[in-house]
């Protein structure tokens, strides 16, 4: 069955930080059903983040993954 996954990026704005820790994929393991309960989640999880500090810029993509389960 094919799901829709979150991924968050977030990127950092600190001239200390080194080009390799400046941004940061967050895989949400949680699926979706639908590619706009997925880009909604996505949206709200941006702007919580945005509110919380002006030096960091998320932003969000849902990629469709196909499930099998597998029983014993």
């Amino acid at each position: 069955m094919a799901k829709f996954y979150l991924f968050m990026i977030v990127c950092l704005y600190d001239p200390t930080l080194s080009l390799d820790n400046t941004c940061k994929v967050f895989p949400q393991y949680e699926p979706f059903d639908t590619l706009t309960q997925c880009l909604d989640q996505g949206d709200v999880i941006r702007k919580v983040l945005r509110e919380d500090s002006k030096d960091i810029y998320p932003t969000a993509f849902c990629s469709k993954k196909n499930i099998q389960l597998i029983s014993f």
